[in-house]
């Protein structure tokens, strides 16, 4: 059994997870844009064990805190594709920016459509989404015949970008692009009744999505979530 654990950090406000094996209590963290302590107390009041870092897109307030917890924890840095491979580079001068504190990045591991992630006992199939940015990646849990996505910011504003999945966002940098992706994601987790985590969604950042009219809408849930 797999359960996700969500934690807000970062001054974006940037619901990071830490999803784990319940038999193992081999977690991954994902997104740890920041606030680090509070990430990793996190895990260590639930006693989880943790073996990776995943990522979804190469933006500060998801990879910022990536490098220093692999150095603190000794464990890889796992995606996303290549294509944010420039982004990752950055991180730094990103933090700059808006007063964070971060390191470049290097992960141990590019992903690609398609490839499977081992979890304690569970796996996670890794999904393209790019648009948001070139290399952004979506992370699908199945556990006992249930299924979890975990999304990024393939849909990043829980109103807009639901309601209006064709409109052009300034903050992606392939528009065309990203409202393609978004209405691929957003018609598969409505058609599949699939809970998901959304990295800026209104806490607690867990819902589901509901068709409306010729866009979505924003479904929350409980902030934690079992499968």
């Amino acid at each position: 059994m797999l359960k996700a654990i969500i934690q807000t950090v970062t001054p974006f406000q940037q619901n990071a997870s830490i999803i784990f094996c319940d038999e193992t209590k081999k977690c991954a963290i994902v997104d740890p844009g920041g606030d680090i302590e509070i990430i990793l107390e996190t895990a260590k009041k639930n006693n989880l064990l943790p073996e990776k870092i995943l990522l979804t897109h190469g933006h500060i307030d998801h990879a910022g805190g990536a490098t220093e917890i692999a150095e603190i924890l000794n464990v890889e840095i796992h995606g996303p594709h290549i294509n944010d491979k420039f982004l990752l580079d950055e991180l730094q001068k990103q933090g700059e920016m808006f007063g964070m504190l971060s390191k470049n990045c290097n992960p141990d591991k590019w992903l690609n459509e398609g490839d499977t992630i081992e979890l304690g006992n569970e796996k996670l199939e890794v999904y393209f989404c790019p648009g948001h940015t070139p290399g952004h990646m979506g992370y699908m849990i199945e556990s006992e015949g249930k299924n979890l996505f975990l999304g990024g910011d393939f849909a990043n504003h829980y109103i807009w970008s639901w309601a209006y999945p064709d409109w052009e966002l300034r903050f992606d940098r392939d528009r065309e692009g990203a409202a393609q992706t978004r209405r691929r994601i957003l018609g598969m987790l409505a058609d599949e009744k699939m809970p998901f985590i959304g990295y800026h969604m209104p806490w607690p950042g867990l819902g589901y999505v509901e068709t409306r009219g010729d866009g979505f809408r924003y479904v929350p849930a409980s902030y934690q979530m079992m499968l």
